[in-house]
């Protein structure tokens, strides 16, 4: 009977091993291909028409133009999402904002190949603030609230 707890022990332990070795391996960055569109951070494609509400974020990093939104189309959020905002002039403090417009995204920071480039030409590169990543952002189309909150003409 000792045998068989002595040998179980290992085949439970090296069960959880592949069991969690199987988790990693599948956070692995997508792959997006031509044509491909997707979900963005408030939850639905990004490109989609959307109505967004929530308050500024007040901190360090945040600039003027960021929102925690809370609600998407009327249906409120498991969890608020913070997202800059493009397209207007600073957002009011403390106050509720209700926007139009789409989520989009970008890439930002400097890519593996222009370390690999500078490396290859036997020069120093300097690293950038921003690691490469995507950069996902609203682009407002329309405030519908507060009165008085104006689409920027300049972007």
């Amino acid at each position: 009977m000792k045998i068989v707890r002595i040998l179980a022990v290992p085949m439970v332990l090296l069960c959880l091993v592949a069991v969690s070795g199987k988790a990693v391996a599948q956070t692995k960055p997508p792959t997006l291909h031509v044509g491909d569109v997707p979900i963005g951070s408030l939850g639905l494609p990004v490109g989609s028409y959307l109505t967004i509400e929530g308050s500024t974020i007040d901190g360090m990093k945040t600039g003027g133009r960021t929102l925690r939104v809370d609600t998407v189309n009327g249906a409120r959020l498991a969890q608020p999402v913070a997202i800059w905002v493009e397209n207007m002039d600073a957002l009011p403090n403390d106050t509720r904002c209700v926007l139009k417009g789409y989520e989009t995204l970008r890439m930002v920071g400097a890519p593996p190949a222009y370390f690999a480039a500078a490396k290859e030409a036997g020069r120093e590169a300097t690293s950038p603030q921003l690691m490469w990543q995507v950069d996902l952002y609203f682009m407002a189309t329309s405030a519908v609230s507060p009165g008085g909150l104006k689409i920027s003409t300049g972007t």
